[in-house]
Protein backbone atom coordinates (compact mmCIF):
# COMPACT_ATOMS: atom_id res chain seq x y z
CA UNK A 1 0.00 0.00 0.00
CA UNK A 2 1.59 3.24 -1.08
CA UNK A 3 1.54 6.42 1.78
CA UNK A 4 0.97 10.17 0.87
CA UNK A 5 2.33 13.10 2.92
CA UNK A 6 -0.32 14.42 4.47
CA UNK A 7 0.31 17.94 1.71
CA UNK A 8 -0.44 15.36 -1.12
CA UNK A 9 -3.24 13.81 0.59
CA UNK A 10 -4.90 17.12 0.52
CA UNK A 11 -4.19 18.16 -2.56
CA UNK A 12 -4.99 15.45 -4.40
CA UNK A 13 -8.88 15.36 -2.41
CA UNK A 14 -9.15 18.93 -3.52
CA UNK A 15 -10.16 22.44 -1.65
CA UNK A 16 -13.45 20.97 -0.16
CA UNK A 17 -11.96 18.47 1.56
CA UNK A 18 -9.17 20.41 3.30
CA UNK A 19 -11.76 22.94 5.02
CA UNK A 20 -13.95 19.86 6.12
CA UNK A 21 -10.79 18.25 7.99
CA UNK A 22 -9.57 21.47 9.27
CA UNK A 23 -13.21 21.40 10.66
CA UNK A 24 -12.99 18.38 11.94
CA UNK A 25 -9.28 18.36 13.51
CA UNK A 26 -10.07 21.72 15.31
CA UNK A 27 -13.35 19.80 16.95
CA UNK A 28 -11.16 16.96 17.72
CA UNK A 29 -8.66 19.24 20.16
CA UNK A 30 -11.38 21.75 21.66
CA UNK A 31 -11.79 19.27 24.81
CA UNK A 32 -7.94 21.04 25.96
CA UNK A 33 -10.21 24.16 26.59
CA UNK A 34 -12.73 22.28 28.85
CA UNK A 35 -11.98 20.65 32.44
CA UNK A 36 -12.40 17.82 33.64
CA UNK A 37 -15.36 19.31 35.60
CA UNK A 38 -17.42 20.12 32.78
CA UNK A 39 -16.19 23.87 32.81
CA UNK A 40 -15.42 25.48 30.16
CA UNK A 41 -12.54 28.39 28.71
CA UNK A 42 -14.52 31.00 29.27
CA UNK A 43 -14.09 30.96 32.61
CA UNK A 44 -10.00 30.99 32.40
CA UNK A 45 -10.13 34.45 30.86
CA UNK A 46 -13.41 35.57 29.16
CA UNK A 47 -14.12 38.78 30.69
CA UNK A 48 -17.94 38.73 29.63
CA UNK A 49 -18.66 35.89 30.95
CA UNK A 50 -16.85 36.08 34.09
CA UNK A 51 -19.56 36.01 37.33
CA UNK A 52 -18.98 38.08 40.28
CA UNK A 53 -18.34 35.84 43.67
CA UNK A 54 -21.38 35.25 45.98
CA UNK A 55 -21.76 35.18 49.58
CA UNK A 56 -22.66 32.30 49.88
CA UNK A 57 -19.75 30.62 47.78
CA UNK A 58 -17.69 32.74 50.22
CA UNK A 59 -15.79 34.20 47.64
CA UNK A 60 -14.29 38.00 47.44
CA UNK A 61 -16.53 41.33 47.83
CA UNK A 62 -15.85 42.57 44.15
CA UNK A 63 -13.93 46.21 44.94
CA UNK A 64 -17.12 48.32 44.11
CA UNK A 65 -18.82 47.02 47.06
CA UNK A 66 -15.75 46.71 49.43
CA UNK A 67 -15.58 50.67 48.65
CA UNK A 68 -18.95 51.27 50.18
CA UNK A 69 -19.06 49.09 53.37
CA UNK A 70 -15.95 51.55 54.41
CA UNK A 71 -19.01 53.68 55.90
CA UNK A 72 -17.88 56.85 54.92
CA UNK A 73 -13.91 56.45 54.18
CA UNK A 74 -14.07 59.94 52.56
CA UNK A 75 -14.51 61.42 56.10
CA UNK A 76 -11.82 59.20 57.75
CA UNK A 77 -9.42 59.96 55.38
CA UNK A 78 -10.26 63.91 55.53
CA UNK A 79 -9.98 63.54 59.20
CA UNK A 80 -7.02 61.39 59.46
CA UNK A 81 -5.41 63.62 57.24
CA UNK A 82 -6.12 67.13 59.72
CA UNK A 83 -5.13 64.87 62.20
CA UNK A 84 -1.36 64.53 60.79
CA UNK A 85 -0.83 67.97 59.78
CA UNK A 86 -2.24 69.36 63.14
CA UNK A 87 0.25 66.76 64.60
CA UNK A 88 3.40 68.84 62.93
CA UNK A 89 2.04 72.09 64.68
CA UNK A 90 4.66 73.44 67.05
CA UNK A 91 2.95 75.15 69.87
CA UNK A 92 5.96 75.45 72.54
CA UNK A 93 6.11 74.30 75.26
CA UNK A 94 2.97 74.25 77.63
CA UNK A 95 2.02 77.15 79.41
CA UNK A 96 1.82 76.22 82.66
CA UNK A 97 0.03 79.52 83.62
CA UNK A 98 2.22 81.56 82.24
CA UNK A 99 0.84 84.25 80.80
CA UNK A 100 3.21 85.24 78.06
CA UNK A 101 2.91 81.78 76.16
CA UNK A 102 1.03 80.78 72.94
CA UNK A 103 -1.91 78.98 74.35
CA UNK A 104 -4.35 75.91 72.33
CA UNK A 105 -7.67 75.98 72.53
CA UNK A 106 -10.39 73.55 70.86
CA UNK A 107 -13.87 73.14 70.99
CA UNK A 108 -15.00 68.80 72.30
CA UNK A 109 -15.51 66.92 69.74
CA UNK A 110 -18.60 64.92 71.85
CA UNK A 111 -21.35 66.58 73.44
CA UNK A 112 -23.33 67.21 76.45
CA UNK A 113 -26.20 67.60 78.08
CA UNK A 114 -26.74 70.90 79.56
CA UNK A 115 -26.87 68.64 83.42
CA UNK A 116 -22.95 68.51 83.27
CA UNK A 117 -23.03 69.37 86.97
CA UNK A 118 -21.19 72.89 86.72
CA UNK A 119 -17.90 74.64 85.77
CA UNK A 120 -15.96 72.28 87.30
CA UNK A 121 -17.47 69.19 85.67
CA UNK A 122 -16.92 71.44 82.52
CA UNK A 123 -13.58 71.35 83.62
CA UNK A 124 -13.35 67.84 83.55
CA UNK A 125 -14.80 67.13 79.91
CA UNK A 126 -11.62 69.51 79.08
CA UNK A 127 -9.24 67.37 80.89
CA UNK A 128 -10.70 64.41 79.32
CA UNK A 129 -11.18 65.35 76.06
CA UNK A 130 -7.42 66.74 76.24
CA UNK A 131 -5.82 63.30 77.62
CA UNK A 132 -7.61 61.34 74.93
CA UNK A 133 -6.41 63.20 72.40
CA UNK A 134 -4.23 62.18 69.14
CA UNK A 135 -1.79 64.52 69.59
CA UNK A 136 0.73 64.39 72.05
CA UNK A 137 1.08 68.20 72.30
CA UNK A 138 -2.36 69.02 73.28
CA UNK A 139 -1.79 65.46 76.08
CA UNK A 140 0.61 67.44 77.53
CA UNK A 141 -1.17 70.67 78.34
CA UNK A 142 -3.92 71.58 81.07
CA UNK A 143 -7.35 72.99 79.76
CA UNK A 144 -10.13 74.77 82.00
CA UNK A 145 -13.56 75.25 80.14
CA UNK A 146 -14.94 78.47 78.75
CA UNK A 147 -17.80 78.82 81.30
CA UNK A 148 -19.68 80.36 84.16
CA UNK A 149 -21.78 79.85 86.99
CA UNK A 150 -22.99 81.99 90.11
CA UNK A 151 -19.73 82.07 91.33
CA UNK A 152 -16.96 82.59 88.73
CA UNK A 153 -16.27 83.31 84.83
CA UNK A 154 -14.06 82.53 82.70
CA UNK A 155 -12.39 86.74 83.04
CA UNK A 156 -12.28 85.92 86.64
CA UNK A 157 -10.33 82.08 86.74
CA UNK A 158 -8.87 81.90 83.09
CA UNK A 159 -5.01 82.90 82.51
CA UNK A 160 -5.47 86.57 80.71
CA UNK A 161 -2.88 85.15 78.00
CA UNK A 162 -0.36 88.16 76.92
CA UNK A 163 0.67 85.17 73.70
CA UNK A 164 -1.47 84.02 70.89
CA UNK A 165 -4.56 81.72 71.44
CA UNK A 166 -4.36 79.35 68.58
CA UNK A 167 -6.42 76.18 67.33
CA UNK A 168 -5.35 72.64 67.55
CA UNK A 169 -4.23 72.74 63.67
CA UNK A 170 -2.52 75.76 64.57
CA UNK A 171 -4.90 78.66 63.00
CA UNK A 172 -5.23 81.40 65.47
CA UNK A 173 -7.88 82.92 67.15
CA UNK A 174 -6.90 85.60 68.75
CA UNK A 175 -3.55 87.25 69.28
CA UNK A 176 -3.58 87.87 72.81
CA UNK A 177 -6.41 87.70 75.27
CA UNK A 178 -7.17 91.01 75.21
CA UNK A 179 -8.38 90.50 72.03
CA UNK A 180 -10.19 87.00 72.07
CA UNK A 181 -12.69 89.57 74.52
CA UNK A 182 -13.39 92.36 72.13
CA UNK A 183 -15.64 89.74 70.23
CA UNK A 184 -13.87 89.04 67.09
CA UNK A 185 -11.92 86.15 65.86
CA UNK A 186 -9.76 85.34 63.36
CA UNK A 187 -10.45 81.57 63.28
CA UNK A 188 -14.20 79.99 64.36
CA UNK A 189 -13.36 77.89 67.20
CA UNK A 190 -14.05 75.07 65.70
CA UNK A 191 -11.12 72.24 65.29
CA UNK A 192 -11.76 69.70 68.35
CA UNK A 193 -9.17 68.10 70.64
CA UNK A 194 -7.82 66.28 67.71
CA UNK A 195 -7.83 68.84 64.85
CA UNK A 196 -10.64 67.80 63.11
CA UNK A 197 -13.12 70.53 62.34
CA UNK A 198 -16.80 70.47 63.84
CA UNK A 199 -19.40 72.65 63.93
CA UNK A 200 -23.03 73.20 65.85
CA UNK A 201 -23.41 75.10 69.36
CA UNK A 202 -21.16 75.05 72.43
CA UNK A 203 -22.73 75.76 76.05
CA UNK A 204 -20.99 79.03 77.70
CA UNK A 205 -23.77 80.79 79.37
CA UNK A 206 -20.94 83.85 79.00
CA UNK A 207 -20.68 86.93 76.78
CA UNK A 208 -17.73 87.79 74.95
CA UNK A 209 -16.34 89.94 77.50
CA UNK A 210 -15.78 86.74 79.33
CA UNK A 211 -18.32 87.49 81.90
CA UNK A 212 -21.59 85.44 83.47
CA UNK A 213 -24.88 85.73 81.27
CA UNK A 214 -27.89 87.07 83.58
CA UNK A 215 -28.99 84.26 86.36
CA UNK A 216 -29.32 80.62 86.35
CA UNK A 217 -32.21 80.91 84.02
CA UNK A 218 -29.76 81.68 81.55
CA UNK A 219 -27.45 78.70 82.55
CA UNK A 220 -29.66 75.87 82.17
CA UNK A 221 -30.71 76.05 86.04
CA UNK A 222 -26.63 76.44 86.44
CA UNK A 223 -25.73 73.37 84.41
CA UNK A 224 -28.30 70.87 86.23
CA UNK A 225 -30.97 70.80 83.76
CA UNK A 226 -32.45 69.30 80.71
CA UNK A 227 -35.78 70.96 80.55
CA UNK A 228 -37.19 71.84 77.59
CA UNK A 229 -38.42 75.02 79.14
CA UNK A 230 -35.43 76.00 80.37
CA UNK A 231 -32.87 77.73 78.57
CA UNK A 232 -28.72 77.93 78.20
CA UNK A 233 -26.15 80.68 77.10
CA UNK A 234 -24.78 79.00 73.58
CA UNK A 235 -22.13 80.10 71.37
CA UNK A 236 -21.59 78.94 67.61
CA UNK A 237 -18.70 77.13 66.74
CA UNK A 238 -18.27 78.60 63.29
CA UNK A 239 -18.81 81.63 64.01
CA UNK A 240 -16.07 84.81 64.27
CA UNK A 241 -17.92 87.93 64.43
CA UNK A 242 -19.82 90.46 67.23
CA UNK A 243 -19.03 87.33 69.93
CA UNK A 244 -21.37 85.17 68.48
CA UNK A 245 -18.97 82.31 69.60
CA UNK A 246 -19.62 82.59 72.91
CA UNK A 247 -22.88 83.84 72.82
CA UNK A 248 -25.38 84.34 69.58
CA UNK A 249 -27.39 86.58 71.23
CA UNK A 250 -30.35 83.94 71.79
CA UNK A 251 -30.69 81.33 74.72
CA UNK A 252 -31.59 77.43 73.64
CA UNK A 253 -33.22 75.09 74.96
CA UNK A 254 -31.70 73.13 77.80
CA UNK A 255 -32.86 69.65 76.41
CA UNK A 256 -30.51 69.77 73.82
CA UNK A 257 -26.22 68.90 73.74
CA UNK A 258 -23.46 71.14 73.12
CA UNK A 259 -19.79 70.91 72.88
CA UNK A 260 -17.25 72.77 75.48
CA UNK A 261 -14.97 75.18 74.58
CA UNK A 262 -11.26 74.42 76.21
CA UNK A 263 -8.74 76.90 76.60
CA UNK A 264 -4.84 76.11 77.78
CA UNK A 265 -4.17 77.43 81.32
Amino acid sequence: MKWFSVAALLLWLGAGATVAIGATLAACTSFDSTGDDGSTGANEGGAGDAVAPSADAGGDVPAADASAADGGSNDAAANDGASMAASTVDFGAPCALAPACNRVVFATNATVPASFGGVAAADKVCADAASASMLASVRARTFKAWMSDPSTTPATRLVQGTGEYLRTDGLPIAASWAILIKGTLQNPLQADENGHLISGAAWTGTSASGSALGNATSRCGDWMSVSSTQYGGVGSSTATASGMWTFTGALAQCSISGHIYCFEQ
